[in-house]
């Protein structure tokens, strides 16, 4: 029996559907124009029990997030370009363990984006291709900042990011983590500001609905500030 790996439409740039048959999924992929301009395409390929490759045209200076999500297991994210040289890699994005990239195309062509479920589990993902916003360049910029430990250009990024858009509370976790990071020894303003962005965080998670998480982090927070403990 053939290993049962779908993915569901999602996306501007790109989207995606599928249909099983005999136990393979035939994929349908069409491109959509965006902001800069984009080829109409349409394809039809065969996706693997553990891999499905999927193309999209765009334009080189285009700034896109490119992002393949799945609740089933965790995947990675490839990037081609149109002559075939691997661009970027992703096998989480933040806090999220779904691969994200924000890439600027090079050049004019067909890109190939190849979704692996590294440990060979089964599911259903989604793929994703849209033009990227300024928040979404920020908050990337942060992320990579954090990896090449330039924690003043992260925590620069990050409160980009904020100013961009006040709603996402992995944000003011990853500015919290890279202020404490950043600094050998705390100051006072510095352990106010990682509290008050794990409270911050902690009031968007119950907005969302994630009450579980807000109250892990409102406890977490509680008990920096009533504590001599350095905040981690």
């Amino acid at each position: 029996m053939a290993t049962r790996f779908l993915f569901k439409p999602l996306g501007i740039l790109l989207t995606v559907s599928t249909v099983l048959v005999s136990g393979l999924a035939a994929a349908t992929l069409g491109v959509q124009r965006a902001a800069a301009e984009v080829t109409p395409l349409r394809q039809t390929g065969v996706l693997e029990s553990v891999q499905g490759t999927h193309t999209f045209s765009g334009t080189a200076g285009q700034l896109v997030l490119i992002t393949v999500v799945s609740e089933d297991f965790d995947s990675s994210l490839t990037v081609l370009a149109p002559n075939g040289d691997e661009l970027a890699t992703s096998d989480d994005f933040g806090r999220s363990l779904n691969p994200s990239v924000v890439l600027t195309l090079p050049t004019t062509g067909a890109y190939q984006l190849v979704a692996r479920s590294p440990y060979g589990q089964a599911g259903t993902y989604q793929v994703s291709v849209r033009v990227a916003t300024p928040y979404d360049q920020a908050y990337a910029n942060g992320l990579r900042l954090v990896i090449e430990r330039n924690y003043p250009g992260a925590i620069a990024a990050f409160n980009e990011a904020i100013r961009l858009d006040s709603k996402q509370p992995s944000t003011y976790l990853d500015l919290a983590d890279a202020i404490y990071t950043e600094a050998t020894t705390l100051k006072p303003e510095e352990s106010e500001g990682v509290i008050s962005n794990y409270q911050r965080a902690a009031d968007l998670y119950e907005q969302a609905g994630d009450t579980e998480m807000a109250d892990s982090l409102r406890e977490q927070a509680s008990y920096y500030q009533d504590s001599e403990v350095p905040v981690p």
